[in-house]
């Protein structure tokens, strides 16, 4: 799993077909608790008329959500639903789409956006705090962290509910975390990733733009899951 560290530049997600596409991995996580984590936004955009995708995000505020560039992409304001799950606020919809000025839709650079909502979220008891530091990662160091989102988990009764997933993930930074790619790429784009060890837990399809939560804090964004 690549995620977009909120502190340090953000990640890589390539497009290009690979071995490693996601292809509905699922997370093997636990269904997570709104009360606990009552930050976490489902975003349901509009592609087409006849074609909806479905991606996560967090409350930093209660007028701003945080989430992935690639979800919200050449994406009109108007086609996007934002929704706080278990609770009985309606959707809100977006004011504006702040998207990183240098994301790269090829590369996946600067997988970041700020949705501004047009009406703000009320009764929130809580909002995701932004926080991590390239040092905590120094001598190989490996933080346990997990990350939440509403993606495809492979059982059709889940599409468009408000069914949100929690999923333990071990993470690296540096120069030799993402072991994926090839050395080139790395030595140029090492300090754009935050990386998880490979195993069954991971994101899927629907949980981009969720939030990587570590001590407490998140340090970064869903960006891209890869299948071992």
């Amino acid at each position: 799993m690549l995620v977009t560290g909120v502190q340090p530049a953000p990640s890589f997600k390539s497009n290009a077909p690979s071995k490693h596409d996601n292809k509905g991995f699922i997370a093997n996580g636990n269904i997570y608790d709104p009360a606990e984590y009552p930050y976490l936004i489902r975003l349901e955009i509009r592609i087409s008329r006849a074609k909806y995708a479905i991606c996560t995000g967090s409350l930093i505020s209660a007028s701003f959500v945080l989430t992935a560039a690639h979800c919200t992409h050449r994406i009109n304001n108007f086609s996007i639903k934002v929704f706080r799950p278990n609770t009985n606020e309606n959707y809100a919809t977006v004011h504006r789409i702040y998207e990183h000025p240098y994301y790269n839709p090829i590369y996946g650079m600067a997988d970041v956006s700020l949705l501004k909502l047009a009406v703000p979220f009320n009764n929130v008891t809580k909002y995701t705090i932004l926080s991590g530091h390239p040092d905590e990662f120094a001598n190989n160091t490996e933080l346990s962290c997990f990350v939440l989102g509403f993606g495809d988990t492979g059982n059709p009764n889940n599409i468009y509910k408000n069914i949100g997933f929690i999923t333990n993930v071990e993470v690296k930074y540096g120069s030799k975390a993402c072991k994926l790619f090839s050395d080139e790429l790395i030595k140029t784009t090492w300090q754009e990733f935050l990386c998880s060890k490979p195993d069954e837990h991971m994101i899927c399809p629907g949980d981009s733009g969720g939030p990587l939560i570590c001590h407490g804090f998140q340090y970064g964004i869903a960006s891209h899951g890869y299948n071992f």
